[in-house]
C-alpha cells in the first residue's frame, strides 16, 4: 500500500479533539519544528520531516492537540518511507492518545486523516480490543508459559529451540527477544542474554526495553561509558512516557549511578534534578537496584534540593558476572606497538583497553600516536574527534573530524563513518560558536547527516536538540555558493579574489572550502606567505574585503608568490582551483 498525492499540510492551532492540557502557550521553537516538518512533508521530503516532527514531539508531550498532529504526520512520513515499524508504532501512539474516533478530528487536511484511518485498517488497527485503548507496560521479564496439567517441563534445549523458532515466524515481535532474554539469564547465559536484546533493539528499534536492559546489564558489569550510552537511548524512545512511569524513572536512576561512577558532575546534577522532577526520592525503593545502589542514588539526590529518605540495609550485593573474557595488559600491547609502529589493530586494540579502564586521557594519547605514524588512518580521527566531544573539548573534536574529509582522495573512506563525522563536525563547531564552519558543514553535508540521523546509531537526546537548533540557524543565513576564482599574476607576487554568490557579514574569509582552495595553492606551490595569518591550523585570513558588486561579495587575498600551474574547473558549489 502506498500514499500519492499528499497535499499541503495546514499549519495552525485549531481547537480540535478537546482544549490543550496546558495553560502555557506551546514555545514557538517546536511551533517551528511543525512548520518546518509541514513544508518538507509538503515537498515529500520525509525523512527530513520526520528529524523536525520527532524533536517536536518530544517539547510537546504535555500539548494533547499538537501532539496529536505530530504524530499524525508522523504516521504518514514513515508510512511513506516504508517503516513499517516506526510507522505502526506511531498509529498506535496516536489512536492510544486521541482514540479511533479522535482520528477524525486532528488538525490536518481532510485527505490526510482518511490516510490515517487507511494506515490503521492497514495495521489491523480499525477494530482493536478494549486493552487497545492505551499504551501497557512492555513486560522486560518475560512471559514464559509454564506446562499445564500433565505436561512434562521442557528441557532447557526444547524451550530454547521453541524460543528462537518463534523469533524467526514473528521477527518483529518485541516479546519473543524478551522471552528469550529471561530464558538466557535464567540459565546464567549473560553473552546470549545480550545477544537477544541487541537482536531486539536491530530488529524493533522503536521498543525501549531493548536498551533499558542493556544499560542496566552494561551497569552491573561496570561499563559505565555503554551503560549511558544504552540508557539515554532508552529515555529518547520513551520521552512521551508520563512522570509516573516506572521504567523511565528506573532508566534515570541508572543514568544518575552510571554518570556518578564517570565523575561526570554536570550531566549527574542534570538527571538528578530531572528525576526530582518527575517523581519523588521514595521510588527509588521499587525500583530494581541493590541495597547499595539504592542508598547511593538517596544519597545523590539529597544533595540537590530534597533530603533522602532513610537509608536500607546493606547485605552483600549479588552482581551480574561479567563474561569471561582474556586479559590484556597494556604494557604487552605498548612493547607491540614498540615493535610494529605501523600496525594499526595494536592501537586500536590499547585504545579499547583504555576505555575499558575509563583512561580516557590515555585512551587519547593512544589515537594521536597512531595518527601520527599513520596519518591515513581514518577511523582514528572520528575515534579521536568522538573522546573529544565526550569532554566538551569542542574546538579540538573539530579539527579531528575535519581530517575525515580532508585525506587524499585515495584514502577510502566509509559513507557510514563519514555520515558521523559530519554529524558530529556540525556540532562541534556550533558548540564552539564557530558559526562558519557550523553552516557549511551543515550546508555541504546535509544528504551525509541526514543518512546517519535515519540509521538507527543512539545519539543523545541533547544532541538532537542542538542539530534542530543549528537547522534554524541554517535556515536564517544565506547559503554562500563560490562564484569564481581569479588568479592574477603581479610583478611582486599573487592576487586570488573569490566572488562569492550572496553578501556576507563577515569580514574575513570563512568559507573552509575556499580557504582549502587558496591553502592548497599555496602549500602545493611552496610559497611562503608572511602577510597571511593563520588562524588555527584550518585556513588563513583575509587581508581585506573587496567591494561588493550587486548580490556579491569578494574576497581578496594577496601575497608574494610564483603562479603555479593551475586550472580552473567546476566543482559541486561553484568553481575550484586545480594544481596541476
Amino acid at each position: 500500500m502506498a500514499l500519492i498525492g499528499l497535499g499541503w499540510i495546514a499549519v495552525r492551532t485549531p481547537a480540535a479533539f478537546g482544549s490543550q492540557s496546558t495553560s502555557r502557550p506551546p514555545d514557538p521553537f517546536y511551533l517551528k519544528l511543525i512548520s518546518d516538518g509541514a513544508q518538507l512533508y509538503q515537498a515529500q521530503s520525509y525523512r527530513e520531516a520526520v528529524q523536525s516532527f520527532d524533536v517536536a514531539s518530544f517539547g510537546l508531550s504535555q500539548d494533547k492537540v499538537l501532539l496529536g498532529k505530530v504524530l499524525g504526520y508522523l504516521s504518514l512520513c514513515y508510512f511513506n518511507l516504508k517503516d513499517d515499524v516506526r510507522a505502526k508504532d506511531s498509529i498506535v501512539r496516536l489512536i492510544g492518545l486521541v482514540g479511533l474516533d479522535g482520528l477524525a478530528a486532528l488538525a490536518m487536511e481532510d485527505q490526510d486523516r482518511s490516510y490515517l484511518a487507511q494506515i490503521a485498517a492497514y495495521y489491523k488497527l480499525d477494530k482493536p480490543p478494549s486493552a487497545q485503548a492505551g499504551p501497557a507496560r512492555t513486560d522486560i521479564f518475560g512471559t514464559s508459559r509454564p506446562a499445564g496439567p500433565g505436561q512434562k517441563p521442557a528441557t532447557p534445549a526444547e524451550e530454547l529451540k521453541a524460543l528462537e523458532a518463534k523469533i524467526k515466524a514473528e521477527p518483529k515481535n518485541s516479546q519473543a527477544y524478551l522471552d528469550l532474554y529471561a530464558f538466557q539469564v535464567r540459565q546464567k547465559n549473560m553473552r546470549g542474554a545480550r545477544r537477544a536484546l541487541l537482536d531486539l533493539m536491530k530488529q524493533v528499534p522503536t521498543n525501549p526495553a531493548g536498551p533499558l536492559l542493556l544499560g542496566k546489564m552494561r551497569y552491573g558489569e561496570k561499563d559505565f561509558d555503554e551503560a549511558v550510552e544504552y540508557l539515554g537511548k532508552a529515555l529518547v524512545l520513551k520521552k512521551d512516557a508520563p512522570a509516573s512511569d516506572k521504567d523511565y524513572a528506573e532508566a534515570q536512576a541508572y543514568l544518575i549511578l552510571s554518570y556518578n561512577a564517570l565523575a561526570k558532575k554536570p550531566l549527574l546534577e542534570k538527571t538528578a534534578r530531572s528525576f526530582l522532577a518527575r517523581v519523588s526520592p521514595e521510588s527509588v525503593q521499587s525500583f530494581d537496584l541493590t541495597d547499595k545502589d539504592k542508598n547511593l542514588v538517596l544519597s545523590i539526590l539529597g544533595r540537590y534540593g530534597q533530603a533522602a529518605p532513610a537509608a536500607v540495609a546493606e547485605p552483600v550485593p549479588s552482581a551480574v558476572p561479567p563474561d569471561n573474557l582474556p586479559p590484556r595488559d597494556a604494557q604487552s600491547i605498548q612493547k607491540e606497538i614498540k615493535n610494529n609502529p605501523g600496525d594499526s589493530s595494536l592501537y586500536y586494540g590499547l585504545y579499547d583497553l583504555y576505555r575499558q579502564k575509563k583512561d580516557k586521557r590515555s585512551a587519547k594519547q593512544t589515537l594521536e600516536k597512531l595518527v601520527k605514524n599513520n596519518p591515513r588512518e581514518v577511523k582514528a580521527y572520528l575515534l579521536l574527534g568522538k573522546v573529544n566531544y565526550e569532554e566538551k573539548e569542542y574546538e579540538d573534536a573539530a579539527e579531528a573530524f575535519l581530517k575525515v574529509f580532508g585525506l587524499p582522495a585515495d584514502v577510502p573512506v566509509d559513507e557510514a563513518l563519514k555520515s558521523e563525522a559530519a554529524f558530529y563536525l556540525a556540532l562541534s563547531s556550533h558548540l564552539n560558536k564557530d558559526k562558519a564552519l557550523a553552516l557549511e558543514t551543515h550546508h555541504l553535508y546535509l544528504p551525509l547527516i541526514q543518512k546517519f540521523l535515519s540509521g538507527g546509531a543512539p545519539v543523545a537526546d541533547s544532541d538532537l536538540v542542538a542539530w534542530q537548533n543549528l537547522r534554524l540557524l541554517a535556515e536564517a543565513s544565506p547559503q554562500v555558493y563560490l562564484l569564481a576564482v581569479r588568479l592574477e599574476k603581479k610583478d611582486e607576487g599573487l592576487t586570488v579574489a573569490i566572488d562569492l554568490s550572496k553578501p556576507t557579514t563577515y569580514r574575513t574569509f570563512i568559507m573552509t572550502r575556499e580557504r582549502s582552495i587558496v591553502i592548497e595553492l599555496f602549500q602545493m606551490a611552496g610559497t611562503k606567505a608572511p602577510s597571511l595569518v593563520p588562524v588555527n591550523a584550518r585556513g588563513i585570513r583575509a587581508v581585506r574585503s573587496g567591494p561588493p558588486a550587486k548580490d556579491v561579495i569578494r574576497v581578496v587575498v594577496e601575497c608574494q608568490a610564483q603562479i603555479p600551474s593551475h586550472r580552473i574547473v567546476k566543482t559541486d558549489s561553484g568553481l575550484g582551483v586545480v594544481i596541476e
